[in-house]
């Protein structure tokens, strides 16, 4: 396990004039790479459409599960500062607005008033800590023509740097929709759009889900879905059932 906080050198974080560097500047965030808890949350929102006392009952009993693994393993510690951490602040709230999370050097370049060589150090900086996924261009100043949070990074920050967010809710309700298809049939498409989601965070949050083995939304997409389908898989029953623990990582 580790930990990454994000914070501001003071010459990169003065007078920069964006929200990303505003936040920054207004305090550290941690990220820690233990997602058992938010989807303990969402699973357990996911249940409060049986019973209320029987989903906080899970949630409780879930999160002492997986505090007692989590306390089995180490951890280290990472700081992102300055352009990195204004980089992947910016990486992360457009990551939900994008088609498949995607992010233009010229935008980030333009938005965080970066040079060509100070976005490439930092797009690189976070590549090497896989936090983003990057798309080469040779002919770009910076060698990069774009850049993405992954799903989990995207998960894990959503929320701090925008509360109107809820992450938890989000999930669960996708984990209801797919629970309701039950064991002999997919769900199509048609039924998350009454959810409540923008489509391209519903689509990042799909993504998750697919990461973690707990769902499989499937091809081909059309407008802006990417997906025509989707359903639980095993291991996303079990989770449901109670019978399994949600991914701690």
């Amino acid at each position: 396990m580790f930990s990454l906080m994000t914070e501001p050198s003071n010459r990169e974080a003065t007078g920069v004039g964006t929200r990303a560097a505003e936040s920054a500047v207004r305090g550290a965030v941690g990220l820690v790479p233990i997602l058992g808890p938010v989807l303990a949350e969402a699973v357990g929102f996911a249940w409060t459409v049986r019973d209320d006392r029987e989903a906080a009952t899970f949630r409780a009993e879930m999160r002492r599960r997986l505090e007692s693994l989590e306390t089995t393993q180490g951890s280290a510690s990472v700081t992102v500062s300055g352009d990195r951490a204004q980089l992947l602040e910016l990486l992360v709230r457009r990551g939900g607005e994008e088609m498949l999370r995607r992010v233009t050097s010229d935008e980030a370049r333009e938005k965080l008033k970066l040079s060509a060589d100070a976005y490439r150090l930092a797009v690189r900086e976070l590549e090497d800590l896989h936090l983003v996924e990057v798309d080469n261009n040779g002919n770009d100043p910076s060698g990069v023509a774009r850049a993405a949070v992954f799903p989990r990074v995207y998960v894990q920050l959503i929320g701090r740097f925008d509360p109107s967010i809820e992450v938890s809710r989000e999930l669960g309700l996708i984990l209801r929709t797919l629970e309701r298809g039950g064991d002999e049939r997919r769900v199509h498409r048609d039924e998350f759009a009454g959810l409540g989601i923008p489509i391209p965070r519903l689509q990042v949050l799909a993504e998750f889900l697919e990461e973690r083995g707990l769902a499989v939304f499937r091809p081909p997409g059309f407008g802006e879905w990417i997906f025509y389908d989707a359903e639980l898989t095993t291991r996303g029953r079990r989770v449901l059932r109670g019978d399994d623990l949600p991914p701690a990582q």
